[in-house]
């Protein structure tokens, strides 16, 4: 019989493959670690500790150069309802100026099941948008700023991965990147693009069947 390996297994594992594609893209030498609260769940991030749960930004500099900008990849990972298969519960990838995190870029946010009404994955960013405050000025709402705005982008199965936010870093000339860094995000991208078909097969089975047939495997 098949042993189903435990949640902090499945994290430890998670853990490990992220740290992998951060250090063979944008950074070096970081270690992501997997933690089981008794609080806050499994989390999963740069310095989580047993003692010490806040996650810390990583420099985006791939030696001893001063970094420009930080990157703050969190997670809090859960089973399935089933037990078996690991599921991200919260996800957090935020671009800062500033290594404590006090001044933000933009930020990805993801919560499986939020507690207020806003989209369960969201983007912000920091800025001034004239039409958005013209708008804002026009409903009522003044005073909002740019980062107030939590913009949706996919929900729970189609939300910005953390290979999407790498390429875009080094797109846009915000951070180095090492050569096969496409590569790299390609496999991990496709890697993620598996686990959340087969996801989304084991919730619909019956929708798959019908496709299945439909094109003659079945």
């Amino acid at each position: 019989m098949t042993t189903t390996p435990s949640l902090e297994d499945q994290a430890r594992i998670f853990a490990a493959d992220i740290s992998d594609l951060l250090n063979g893209t944008v950074t070096g030498g970081i270690r992501l670690t997997a933690v089981v609260t008794p609080e806050r769940g499994t989390i999963v991030g740069r310095g989580i500790t047993k003692r010490q749960w806040q996650v810390q930004s990583i420099p985006l500099t791939l030696n001893a150069k001063a970094a420009r900008a930080w990157l703050r990849v969190g997670y809090v990972l859960q089973l399935d309802p089933e037990r078996v298969h690991l599921t991200v519960a919260k996800s957090d990838y935020s671009l800062y100026l500033d290594e404590p995190c006090d001044e933000m870029v933009l930020h990805y946010d993801y919560d499986r099941e939020p507690t207020n009404e806003y989209p369960a994955a969201h983007f912000q960013v920091s800025g001034t948008a004239s039409a958005l405050a013209e708008l804002c000025e026009r409903t009522g709402q003044q005073g909002k700023d740019l980062k107030d705005f939590h913009f949706p982008v996919g929900g729970r199965r189609y939300r910005p991965t953390l290979e999407e936010v790498i390429e875009f870093l080094v797109i846009e000339g915000f951070a180095d990147a090492r050569d096969g860094w496409t590569d790299i995000v390609a496999a991990h991208r496709a890697d993620w693009e598996d686990r959340q078909l087969r996801a989304a097969v084991r919730r619909n089975p019956d929708v798959a069947v019908d496709q299945l047939r439909e094109d003659g495997f079945l």
